[in-house]
């Protein structure tokens, strides 16, 4: 029989039926009729040849060493990557949120009526601990109020600022940076001052570095989002856990 040099490099099997079957010859059980069969179609079918080579280099890749096997993922590794990939999305919103939201004050002296809290300052809240040396005041508008003397003082030292502004909000002027872990009193008095309400606005707030700022919005930040932030870091430890165990076994 004559073969065609066109069939030795063509690299579809010139015959999938019977190529289809081309594993049979590894197996011991073959009969030898067709395991014949079987080898003659090699001589012939490029394609089925490069199969059979590349088997083999996976095969010898394998045993020693070089290659491994991937098993598919079971349901129960799929449930806790599941688990682990949701906790870190948790994780890192609560975290994201609670540097984001204003922290909630360690306690509140504000008269509430019909459901509606007094009107306070609202930023710095009271006894808050913040990095920057500039920050940004912002209080509750007063009906009726052309503007508003904004104040800060040191407790400690010799600081005190002063400005009038007609909006609900101040930033420290450049030339009157805070000076660094001291506390303040900052007091805001409306124009005309019958305005304010009984107390005034008045609030206290600490300079500090970025570590303790990051520690009080972590102990002080908004509750939801801290409860967040704790489930999503258990969700993500029991994931990893859940995916490393099976390998220690």
């Amino acid at each position: 029989m004559e073969t065609d040099v066109a069939d030795l490099n063509h690299y579809e099997c010139i015959d999938p039926q019977v190529g289809g079957e081309i594993w049979r010859l590894d197996d011991p059980a073959t009969e030898p009729a067709l395991a014949e069969r079987l080898r003659l179609h090699c001589q012939y079918c490029a394609a089925c040849r490069i199969v059979r080579a590349l088997d083999a280099e996976i095969a010898a890749g394998v045993q020693e060493g070089e290659l491994t096997i991937a098993r598919p993922i079971s349901r129960s590794r799929q449930g806790f990557l599941w688990l682990g990939g949701l906790g870190a999305t948790a994780m890192a919103a609560g975290l994201a949120t609670i540097m984001v939201l204003p922290p909630t004050a360690p306690s509140s002296t504000q008269i509430t009526r019909s459901g509606e809290s007094a009107p306070a300052i609202e930023r710095p809240v009271s006894n808050e601990v913040i990095a920057g040396v500039r920050p940004k005041l912002k209080w509750t508008p007063l009906p009726g109020a052309r503007a508003y003397d904004v104040s800060i003082r040191s407790v400690e030292g010799e600081y005190a600022w002063q400005e009038r502004t007609e909006d609900a909000s101040l930033q420290v002027a450049r030339e009157a940076a805070l000076p660094q872990n001291q506390r303040f009193r900052v007091g805001v008095t409306p124009i005309p001052a019958h305005l304010a309400p009984e107390g005034g606005l008045r609030s206290t707030f600490r300079t500090g570095t970025s570590l303790e700022t990051l520690i009080y919005r972590l102990t002080h930040g908004s509750v939801t989002a801290m409860a967040a932030g704790v489930v999503g870091t258990l969700a993500l430890i029991v994931g990893a856990v859940g995916l490393t165990w099976p390998r220690r076994r």
